[in-house]
């Protein structure tokens, strides 16, 4: 049996590996599922990344050419679309956001997690608040996203003064929680 990958151009023979893998092959050096030649044969989540790419065109001059990338992880070479001011380095990282090995997979779930704690912090704290934060405590906000994101903290709570506080957190659903407290403390003595 032979699959053939729109992704690579290779075809890949299956062989006395049964059925669920692939020996390695032209761009792989392990063997890989049957899930992953899908994907490469027109997945459904490869569409769903090309209409998330084509939303991003507006990245490049308009001057697409046909060029390739290659997975930081596994190595898998695609061939990809993409305007010809890109360089080598983003037609990797594209190629692995595209990717179905589980470690790119994992890169693309957290990528995507960083850059919305990033947006949900600008709009907690940045233009959009009603007490601006300074830049350094929006950029400090963005380190403890990161370090939470990638398990290195479980949350992190900074007190900026003047009853403001923000807490970052992973909610148990595995999404990242950007909270805003405004804590106003009135007392009177008579």
């Amino acid at each position: 049996m032979s699959v053939k990958c729109s992704g690579t151009g290779g075809i890949w023979h299956i062989y006395g590996f049964g059925e669920n893998t692939a020996p390695a092959g032209m761009y792989h050096t392990e063997p890989v599922t049957i899930d992953f030649l899908r994907h490469f044969a027109g997945g459904g989540r490869r569409e769903h990344d090309k209409g998330r790419f084509r939303r991003n065109e507006k990245r490049g001059t308009g001057d697409f050419h046909t060029g390739q990338g290659g997975c930081k992880f596994c190595g898998q070479i695609t061939a990809l679309e993409v305007p010809s001011d890109w360089t080598a380095e983003m037609c990797n990282e594209l190629a692995t956001e595209l990717c179905g090995c589980l470690d790119a997979e994992i890169y693309t779930r957290k990528k995507r997690q960083k850059e919305k704690a990033v947006e949900a912090i600008e709009e907690q704290f940045g233009d959009k608040a009603e007490e601006k934060a300074d830049e350094e405590v929006i950029g400090l906000l963005a380190s403890i996203a990161e370090l939470v994101i990638e398990n290195q903290l479980n949350s992190g709570t900074l007190d900026m003064g003047n009853g403001r506080k923000a807490k970052i957190a992973i909610t148990t659903n595995g999404l990242v929680k950007v909270e805003r407290t405004m804590t106003e403390k009135g007392t009177k003595e008579v």
